[in-house]
């Protein structure tokens, strides 16, 4: 894949859809929706069924609007990457314990990126399970740093039960990484990083740009609603503006999406959205978050709710509210159908956050791959960067 090219093309399709990539749809305008309408009304039309097949899969068979079959394709063909093949190889059983399956899947896929032996410096590395497998029957050794000291005891205490001689050749430090935090390791290391949070994927790429020690270099990013602003639009290229919430649906993209899912979320936006409409049209208020509910919140009545989270409406009656709920609908489900819309830009979002950091890492002259490595069912943060230097 030509790395610069396809990040132009993003770029310029971001820029194309931008409103809807940087707003919700709740707080969009009708002119804002107005190119998308047709889509909009295209999909009142679709099964349940059919909503999940396009949002989780991009299966656009049934749409037979010109230019939402021409966006659907063109999100496609953005977010078509190399693939890694389904690995098979095995866990040791003396690693693999208590591992999950989306775990177990991860750790087998990367084994097939990483040939030889290293010295790993694993950043994030909770307890050491990567490491652990990766040095597993081989002359390869590991350091872990974690902020998190209470995950590193619990890998400590597994391994000294069950692989001692892997935590031989292991060593974990607690500590907070950021660009300048301290590394004593030898030559040509290995730097890894499976699932860094926010900002830790960019600081990962600074240390290994500045640690001479540091040959390789493996990331996972994940968790793009907690970069801070100056953490994305790393590279010369870059220009789109990310918000808030472009960052946050690029942190859900790719997921999958089961029909309980589906009526789930929708019974959660039934009451949200018909509460926003009517914070607004009764009282002018703005919406603003109401925090934590709980699933049986959306079980009782619409009326109930508004009691609960919104006490300003206790004055208006159940029968009332009840009728305000069924005079919404149609317009919150549409709202709801612009998301599906919207939706399908968060893969396309988070390909231009990593993009953009694989041009940084070639713009100092380091040799740069992207491909997917785990199957999205299992692990939908599966977008690597695997680097060399040169």
């Amino acid at each position: 894949m030509e790395i610069e090219k396809r990040f132009t093309q993003i770029q310029f399709f971001l820029k194309k859809h931008e409103k809807l990539v940087n707003h919700e749809v709740l707080e969009m305008n009708q002119e804002d929706l107005s190119p998308y309408s047709e889509w909009m009304k295209e999909l009142k039309t679709f099964s349940t069924k059919d909503l999940i097949a396009l949002e989780a899969n991009y299966n656009f068979e049934n749409i037979v609007t010109p230019g939402f079959v021409e966006y659907i394709q063109t999100i496609t063909d953005l977010i078509s990457l190399p693939k890694l093949k389904e690995s098979k190889l095995e866990i040791p059983k003396n690693i693999n314990r208590k591992l999950s399956l989306k775990k177990q899947h991860e750790l087998k896929q990367i084994k097939e990126l990483i040939h030889g032996d290293h010295f790993f410096v694993d950043i994030g590395s909770g307890a050491g399970h990567l490491s652990s497998y990766l040095i597993s029957n081989t002359l390869s050794r590991s350091l872990c740093l974690d902020v998190e000291k209470s995950y590193q005891d619990i890998g400590k205490e597994k391994l000294s039960k069950y692989a001692p001689e892997v935590l031989d050749k292991m060593e974990f430090k607690t500590v907070f990484v950021e660009d300048d935090t301290k590394l004593d390791i030898p030559e040509k290391s290995y730097l890894l990083g499976l699932h860094t949070c926010g900002d830790l994927s960019s600081h990962l790429i600074n240390i290994y740009l500045n640690k001479a020690e540091l040959e390789s270099f493996l990331n996972f990013g994940c968790c793009y609603h907690k970069l801070s602003a100056n953490q994305f639009n790393l590279s010369t290229s870059a220009s789109f503006s990310l918000n808030k919430y472009s960052l946050t649906l690029a942190a859900k993209s790719f997921k999958t999406l089961t029909s309980k899912d589906f009526l789930k979320r929708k019974a959660v936006k039934d009451y949200r959205y018909t509460l926003h409409y009517l914070m607004l049209e009764k009282f002018q208020d703005e919406f603003t978050s109401i925090g934590k509910t709980h699933t049986n919140d959306y079980q009782g009545g619409f009326a109930d709710y508004v009691y609960k989270y919104y006490p300003k409406a206790s004055d208006i009656s159940h029968t009332e509210l009840k009728l305000f709920y069924e005079g919404y609908q149609e317009k919150v489900w549409e709202i709801q159908l612009f998301g599906i819309i919207r939706s399908l830009l968060s893969r396309v979002i988070e390909l231009y956050i990593i993009l953009d950091r694989a041009l940084y890492l070639k713009e100092h002259n380091i040799d740069v791959d992207i491909l997917e490595c785990f199957n999205k069912d299992l692990s939908p943060r599966n977008i690597a960067i695997k680097a060399k230097k040169i």
